[in-house]
C-alpha cells in the first residue's frame, strides 16, 4: 500500500468514529460484497458505475432511515449520489479497505474512452423501477431497452418531460456496460444512454410506419 493511500484511510477513518449507524455499516458490507464481484477487466468508467450501482442497491433498503439521519432523499438520488458514495465510502474503509485502494488506484489512472454507439427509432414504452428504461423500436422492427443511469444530453427536459416520450422518434447515442443485477445476483450486459434527441420530422414520418 502506498503511504499517501494509508495516511489518506486513516484520517478519514479517524473523522467517522462514532459516526456511523448499524445499518450504515450493513449498507458497506453489501457494497463491498457487490464491489467485489465487479470483473477486473472492466474500465475504469464503468467500475465507478457498477460500484455506484452497488451503493444504490444496497442502500436502498434504509432509504427512510438515510433520509431522517443524513437527508439523502432517493427521490432525488440523481443529485444526492454523490453524498450517500461518501457516506458509505467511509464506512467501507473497515469493512473492505482492499476494495477502497482499489477504487483509489483506478481513479489515479488514465481513463480510456468508451466506444459509443447510436441508433434510431421510436419509443414503444417506458419503465420505472430502481431506474428509467426506454423501449425503443428500430428501423428492422426489433425492440431493444436502453437505460437512463447517469447524465443525458438532451434536447428535451427529461427531468420533467420523460413520461412524454412514449410514441416518438428519437436518436440515442449509448454505451454498452456489464453492471450487477442484485435480483439475479450475476452481472449483465446494460445499454447506457450517453444522449437522446428528438428526430426531424422526414426521419419521424420512415419510423412512424413501424
Amino acid at each position: 500500500m502506498e503511504k499517501k493511500h494509508l495516511l489518506i484511510l486513516v484520517l478519514i477513518t479517524i473523522g467517522f468514529k462514532g459516526f456511523s449507524q448499524d445499518y450504515v455499516k450493513k449498507i458497506a458490507n453489501k457494497t463491498c460484497e457487490c464491489a467485489n464481484k465487479i470483473p477486473d477487466s472492466v474500465s475504469n468508467d464503468t467500475y465507478n458505475m457498477q460500484l455506484g450501482v452497488c451503493m444504490i442497491a444496497s442502500a436502498k433498503p434504509y432509504k427512510k432511515k438515510l433520509k431522517k439521519d443524513f437527508d439523502i432523499d432517493f427521490n432525488h438520488i440523481d443529485t444526492q449520489a454523490e453524498q450517500l458514495g461518501e457516506l458509505i465510502g467511509m464506512q467501507m474503509i473497515g469493512s473492505c479497505p482492499n476494495t477502497m485502494i482499489e477504487i483509489a488506484r483506478r481513479n489515479e489512472e488514465p481513463q480510456i474512452e468508451e466506444v459509443s454507439l447510436n441508433i434510431q427509432g421510436k419509443i414503444v414504452n417506458i419503465e420505472e423501477n430502481q431506474f428509467v428504461f426506454f423501449l425503443l423500436k428500430d428501423g428492422t422492427g426489433k425492440t431493444k431497452k436502453f437505460i437512463w443511469l447517469s447524465y443525458i444530453e438532451s434536447d428535451i427536459d427529461l427531468f420533467t418531460d420523460y413520461k412524454e416520450m412514449k410514441s416518438k422518434a428519437v436518436s440515442i447515442t449509448y454505451k454498452k456496460q456489464e453492471l450487477y443485477d442484485p435480483r439475479i445476483g450475476e452481472y449483465r450486459n446494460y445499454n447506457i444512454i450517453i444522449s437522446i434527441e428528438k428526430l426531424r420530422s422526414s426521419t419521424r414520418s420512415t419510423i412512424g410506419m413501424l
